[in-house]
């Protein structure tokens, strides 16, 4: 199609896009609505004169044509042309900044890294540059998370830590704000860790009237890589107490779907379990449970073993830092009745020793039994008397309790437990609830 337009109006379309629309008669816009009209009355009162035998479809269609060959004549008599704005050569700057974060040594463009193919792609006898250097002078930056300048590509060391994409764009168009830049070229795998909005930067780009260019490196999608996308763990954990932790995985399609997943804590793996998941460009939530063994801050690493043939094994695992504290949690266990869910749930627990549960069930009206208190005055109204008292526990559990037991002060201080002393609060719900 572009061969066409080409040869039917000698340039292509896109100088056509960039071009403006004028004409060389240079005649005022008053004269075109005058001549305009002059032709469209001209036309028409030739037909609407005519008194032959036609009827309203053939006078409709013949006094289209001559509309149209008129104003085909009329345009052409005005001389139109298309303005296209040009570039004095080597007057303007072209900004060119590479991306050298550490995933560019990624080695997935034809067995080369991509750092790699950018230094080819920018070599100084590439077509590449070669065809920017006839019209532009060239700045070569490498950024990841401020951009430098370098004068050479095969000065690309793929070691950066973060990828800063607004803040290179920024700082480069500030750089070069007093010189007359012509256009910013990004290459980049697109991998960007800013947490502002990049969009901002492009609107005052864009409103300079500065173009940004993004030259894609890399595969879109790895076929043999597993990934740890996510670890969502506690922050806070007691010793000897079972962890479950929420891992988003990713598995290439040309790998085994049957993965390994483990957590090291400082170094040693204490939890391994193996999971069956898809392979798919998707992450998947698996579940690993583990039980912490040390105190205090205790860095654990969750990890996806790496398979044979695996492109990037960096990926594969994450850190989390979580406080193992040494203390024995003090819960409140409220029921309203006798039931079966108070007796296993006191069974459960008994063998725990991170856990004290004190329980209270009423057993008649103002009458209650009181199991794991620590003085005989502990809880003898069935709930605690003031803030204070219920602040001492970690977590507080309502069973088949009616919302009257409560008074409106007590459930202000349920609400004030959760909100302000960061209390745990579990509703197991009943008859009476």
């Amino acid at each position: 199609m572009d061969t066409l337009f080409e040869f039917f109006f000698k340039y292509k379309p896109v100088v056509f896009e960039k071009g403006d629309l004028s004409f060389a008669a240079g005649l005022s816009p008053v004269v075109l609505v005058v001549l305009l009209i002059g032709v469209l009355g001209a036309g028409s009162f030739t037909y609407l004169r005519s008194r032959g035998s036609l009827n309203w479809k053939w006078r409709s269609g013949l006094l289209a044509l001559r509309l149209g060959a008129l104003l085909v004549l009329l345009f052409c008599l005005l001389q139109p042309v298309i303005v296209v704005p040009s570039i004095v050569p080597q007057t303007s700057y072209v900004a060119v900044l590479v991306d050298d974060s550490r995933s560019m040594a990624i080695r997935d463009v034809d067995g080369r890294s991509r750092a790699e193919s950018v230094a080819q792609l920018l070599a100084p006898d590439a077509p590449f540059v070669a065809h920017l250097g006839e019209k532009f002078k060239l700045r070569l930056y490498r950024f990841s998370r401020q951009p430098e300048v370098v004068t050479e590509a095969h000065r690309l060391t793929a070691g950066g830590s973060r990828t800063n994409l607004l803040s290179a764009v920024e700082s480069v168009a500030n750089d070069l704000k007093g010189l007359p830049l012509s256009a910013l070229v990004i290459l980049s795998d697109g991998s960007d860790h800013s947490t502002m909005d990049l969009a901002r930067a492009l609107q005052s780009l864009r409103a300079r009237k500065l173009p940004v260019y993004v030259v894609g490196v890399g595969s879109e999608e790895f076929e043999t890589d597993a990934e740890l996308v996510r670890v969502n763990v506690p922050r806070r954990i007691l010793k000897g107490s079972s962890v479950t932790a929420d891992l988003l995985v990713r598995v290439g399609r040309r790998l085994n779907r049957r993965i390994a997943v483990n957590v090291s804590e400082e170094g040693k793996v204490i939890a391994s379990q193996e999971f069956e998941v898809r392979a798919s460009s998707e992450p998947q939530p698996v579940r690993l449970d583990f039980t912490p063994t040390l105190t205090g801050m205790v860095r654990y690493r969750f990890a996806v073993n790496v398979q044979p043939n695996e492109l990037i094994a960096e990926n594969n695992h994450q850190d989390a830092v979580i406080e193992v504290r040494q203390e024995v949690a003090r819960v409140l266990y409220i029921e309203g009745e006798p039931r079966w869910e108070y007796g296993k749930l006191r069974h459960a627990l008994a063998e725990d020793q991170q856990v004290n549960l004190v329980s209270v069930v009423r057993t008649a009206r103002g009458k209650f039994y009181r199991q794991g208190i620590e003085k005989p005055d502990e809880l003898i109204e069935g709930f605690p008397k003031s803030r204070e008292e219920l602040f001492r526990y970690e977590g507080l559990i309502l069973g088949s309790i009616e919302a009257g037991f409560f008074s409106f002060d007590q459930l202000k201080e349920i609400e004030a437990f959760v909100s302000e002393r960061g209390g745990g609060l579990l509703m197991l719900g009943g008859d009476r609830s």
